[in-house]
């Protein structure tokens, strides 16, 4: 595992008194991973990402706690972790509605104090991603794709670029043909910006952009 993540796992500690990523749901996938609900370009098959728990006690109460945050018409989440010490020096209140992916429901920030999660990943360079929203797959429908517990590492790589770091060429040519990503599910619309080599990279726009305002 990565530097980052090892210094991520003891700041946690160290901030809320819970060893909070010393279990995970998942981290590094087989190069050749595949189900419907996963996406066959996922940076967990280059190392870069890792998914926590989906539900995390101690001592027989809640400690992870998840809030919704919309950022550009996409529905992010943002973890909070219920310190251990509960006197103020660790953690800060909570102001934030709190959401039950069981049920669906928000409920109002419960008392005490709470360490974001989610900043310290950031400070370790470790970010989140949207949730899900997909036809076959939307988070409203399926618990699977709220997508709050996954965190990545890019590095400013783009996929492939990262994958070729862990693994050799020859796997990557006969496994991520346009064919077979397209047979996945990927977009044909998206291929480009995987950064294979054997695919044409995105149009570079050079001339001059003009805005267009009103119906279309």
């Amino acid at each position: 595992m990565y530097p980052s993540f090892v210094a991520l796992r003891g700041a946690v500690r160290e901030a809320s008194g819970h060893d909070f990523l010393s279990h995970l749901s998942e981290a590094a996938r087989p190069v050749d991973f595949q189900i419907s609900t996963a996406s066959y370009t996922s940076w967990h098959k280059a190392g870069r990402a890792f998914d926590t728990l989906f539900n995390y006690s101690a001592g027989g109460r809640t400690v992870l706690y998840i809030s919704p945050e919309l950022i550009g018409g996409r529905l992010f989440w943002r973890l909070y972790l219920r310190a251990t010490q509960q006197d103020g020096t660790q953690g800060t209140p909570l102001i934030a509605p709190v959401f039950n992916p069981s049920s669906r429901t928000l409920f109002p920030p419960p008392n005490g104090y709470f360490v974001d999660f989610t900043a310290l990943a950031a400070k370790h360079g470790w970010r989140r991603i949207a949730a899900q929203e997909r036809e076959t797959f939307n988070w409203r429908e399926n618990l699977l794709a709220l997508e709050y517990w996954h965190f990545e590492q890019r590095g400013g790589l783009s996929w492939y670029a990262a994958m070729a770091l862990v693994h050799d060429q020859r796997t990557l040519e006969r496994l991520f043909t346009p064919e077979r990503l397209i047979a996945a599910g990927s977009r044909p619309t998206n291929l480009s910006f995987l950064g294979l080599p054997w695919i044409p990279p995105p149009p570079t726009i050079t001339g001059p952009i003009v805005r267009r305002y009103g119906p279309r």
